[in-house]
């Protein structure tokens, strides 16, 4: 009888440990979580996902991206559509590109076929024979000549200014020569944008360039005029000093030129034909 105490005293008998209950830890050893990061582009089929644990739905999938309508998606990620839309392009999409050709063609009739090319430089024309000293030598053939000679002068220095800023240095820079009407509602922001096209423009992903084109055109258009232009007495015309003054009255007629003639014009012109 002590013999049969003593095992029982030792240990557990070997049917107890059979009949024992063991937790799933026991029986199953736990897989290890193995996590592989994976780029958002690949496809779904070779991605790696966690092993051991629940599958997540992938992002693309919530979005919509590969099945469209699907899970309420538009066929397009958010995060996808902010980046490629900028405000510029969102507000105000640029117009088709021009190519070269076309660009060449529009700066050729601006400087040959404008009525602008022909009245400007006369009205220019008349001012400046207005502010000249009289001169008794000259009798009235005279003063005509050198009144169509005044006409010649400016014609020559419009039509190489229009040429230049809306054919040749749009190509030669990349720049679009045509003018974007705004967007914005007031008379004041309306203004600043007008005023502001002449010095900036806008290339076609939205981002604001100077406008070389612009500037670039009146400088050389300016520098020019000293081929052709003449000094008067009184009246120095020739040199450095009137080239950049010639540049300053370009800048600020073409300021006139976009708020009055392509910015506010349309809007004047309807009202004119309403009445």
């Amino acid at each position: 009888m002590g013999m049969l105490v003593v095992p029982l005293l030792i240990g557990e008998p070997a049917w107890a440990q059979t009949a024992s209950i063991k937790r799933p830890s026991d029986e199953v050893a736990r897989m290890p979580e193995m996590i592989h990061p994976v780029p958002a582009w690949k496809p779904i089929a070779d991605q790696r996902v966690r092993v051991g644990g629940m599958v997540p739905l992938h992002p693309l999938l919530q979005r919509g991206r590969f099945f469209p309508g699907a899970f309420g998606g538009n066929g397009r990620s958010p995060a996808r559509d902010d980046r490629e839309a900028t405000p510029a392009q969102t507000s105000r999409r640029a117009p088709p590109k021009w190519t070269a050709r076309e660009k060449l063609i529009y700066g050729a009739k601006r400087a040959f076929l404008s009525p602008g090319t022909y009245v400007l430089p006369a009205l220019s024309a008349t001012i400046i024979q207005l502010r000249e000293r009289p001169q008794p030598q000259k009798d009235r053939g005279d003063k005509v000549a050198d009144a169509l000679s005044r006409y010649a002068i400016q014609w020559g220095t419009t039509s190489s200014k229009r040429f230049l800023t809306s054919g040749l240095y749009p190509i030669i820079f990349h720049q679009d020569p045509r003018y974007r009407p705004s967007r914005r509602r007031g008379f004041g922001a309306r203004l600043l944008y007008a005023m502001s096209r002449v010095f900036v423009t806008e290339s076609r992903d939205g981002r604001r360039r100077v406008n070389i084109a612009q500037l670039g055109g009146d400088l050389t258009a300016s520098a020019l005029a000293n081929l052709w232009e003449r000094n008067t007495p009184g009246h120095q015309r020739i040199g450095v000093g009137p080239t950049f003054r010639r540049f300053g009255i370009m800048v600020g007629l073409d300021v006139v030129a976009f708020v009055l003639g392509k910015e506010f014009w349309p809007d004047i012109k309807k009202k004119l034909l309403r009445k």
